[in-house]
C-alpha cells in the first residue's frame, strides 16, 4: 500500500469514485491479476 500522503488519499478517493469499490478490493484485484 503505499503511504497515506495527502497525494494519495485524493488518488484514492478519485479511484474509489471511478471504480464504485474500495481501494484495499482494487489492490488485491491487481495483485490476483499479476
Amino acid at each position: 500500500m503505499p503511504p497515506p500522503t495527502e497525494y494519495y488519499k485524493k488518488s484514492i478517493k478519485e479511484l474509489e469514485a471511478i471504480q464504485g469499490i474500495d481501494i484495499e478490493t482494487l489492490f488485491e484485484y491487481a495483485n490476483k491479476s499479476n
